[in-house]
């Protein structure tokens, strides 16, 4: 399933840190958890600007269960992988959806760091 994706980019003109460039975006990303066994997902931020070093990300995901669901809760999320070009959270539900059934998992987030 394709991963729907908003994303917004600003790029701050001034200097928040002495002598550095700072760039951020403003991210919506958006994927879905089906079936009787899957308890996790990936949010994939494919990064628009240039960053010297790896960005931070500010944000938390959202669980939206489907009708008829068995999930409840997000149990934990982590950065799986993080470069100057893509970050990818990993998150992890209580429990499966259940046959025919899925959830959505959503992420507001902010992403900044210096520009390249």
């Amino acid at each position: 399933m394709t991963q729907p994706t908003t994303v917004s980019k600003i790029i701050f003109p001034g200097n928040l840190v002495v002598g550095a460039a700072q760039a951020v975006e403003f991210w919506q990303v958006s994927n879905t958890i089906a079936g009787a066994s899957d308890t996790s997902c990936d949010l994939t931020f494919t990064l628009k600007n240039e960053y010297a070093s790896v960005p931070a990300i500010c944000g938390t995901p959202l669980l939206t269960p489907g009708d008829g669901s068995g999930t409840t809760a997000i149990t934990d999320w982590y950065i799986k992988s993080q470069s100057t070009s893509a970050i990818v959270i990993t998150v992890n539900v209580n429990a499966a959806a259940g046959a025919d059934k899925s959830n959505t998992i959503t992420m507001c987030a902010a992403i900044i760091g210096p520009q390249a």
